[in-house]
């Protein structure tokens, strides 16, 4: 396996204080919009996507929440707050 460095990555923030991506909310995103997600406890108002989705797209999904998105090229973007650690088979 290879580590994915390329590609476009959403960073979607929720922008309510004490707001949090649950458990539910991340499956049903990665099932309905066919893509990896990735969290960090150290930054529970923060996702990670794997591709390039709109904020649209997202609330789509999960309904109506103060979001901030952001699409970003390539792993080792500074913008990033982690570094994911997906995986191409």
């Amino acid at each position: 396996m290879s580590v994915r460095v390329g590609g476009r990555y959403t960073i979607a923030t929720r922008l309510v204080e004490k707001s949090f991506w649950n458990t539910q909310q991340r499956q049903k995103l990665a099932d309905m919009l066919n893509c990896s997600i990735t969290f960090h406890e150290n930054f529970p108002q923060t996702i990670i996507l794997c591709g390039g989705f709109t904020k649209d797209q997202i609330l789509k999904v999960i309904g109506h929440c103060q979001l901030e998105v952001k699409v970003i090229e390539g792993r080792d973007n500074p913008e990033l707050p982690w570094t994911p650690d997906w995986y191409l088979e």
